[in-house]
């Protein structure tokens, strides 16, 4: 969890300003978690959506699977994130400790793949992209920074990730820009 934190403290860019500004203007749809019972049975590993999403539109049996690259929207940041379309609707295959069954997402067709050997990376505008872009990084970078010292004082993870109404509120007046869309994608 101190590792997936520090891959969000990256330097703000021109790109994903870009990109944020973008995606704030693209459609958002549901995406549909697959059953915990059918992701169980498929053995798809947690933390894994572009390989499972792969993999499975290469096994398909019917053929008519394809994986669907894009952005998992978590306010104030997009998580890339990859689920397969079957029949005209995007399922996720990946199993996630939460107890959501739907989630908003933004397919992103400029999103291409490279591979280097057994290693992917997803690219986009001439950039690789790491786990998302953030809407607003200084306060994705001062969250993080709150929930790397509760975990390095042994707070359970679950609990290290829950802030307070003041707690985000707080964290919202420091890092957020006045006027700024603080509630929305």
């Amino acid at each position: 969890m101190l590792e997936e934190g520090r891959k969000w403290d990256f330097p703000p860019s021109a790109w994903e300003a870009a990109v944020c500004a973008e995606l704030r203007e693209d459609d958002v749809v549901v995406v549909r978690r697959a059953p915990v019972e059918q992701i169980a049975w498929m053995r798809m590993p947690a933390s894994e959506c572009h390989s499972n999403a792969r993999w499975y539109a290469k096994h398909d049996p019917t053929g008519k699977a394809r994986s669907v690259t894009g952005w998992w929207v978590q306010w104030p940041d997009f998580v890339l994130h990859s689920v397969v379309e079957m029949d005209g609707q995007l399922i996720c295959i990946t199993p996630t400790p939460f107890d959501e069954t739907e989630f908003p997402f933004i397919p992103d067709p400029k999103i291409s793949w490279i591979e280097n050997g057994k290693v992917y990376s997803a690219i986009r505008g001439g950039q690789i992209i790491g786990p998302g872009v953030r809407k607003f990084p200084a306060f994705t970078m001062a969250r993080n920074a709150v929930v790397r010292e509760r975990l390095l004082a042994g707070v359970n993870p679950f609990k290290a990730c829950e802030f307070t109404d003041e707690e985000m509120k707080e964290l919202k007046r420091q890092h957020v820009g006045v006027g700024d869309d603080v509630t929305g994608a």
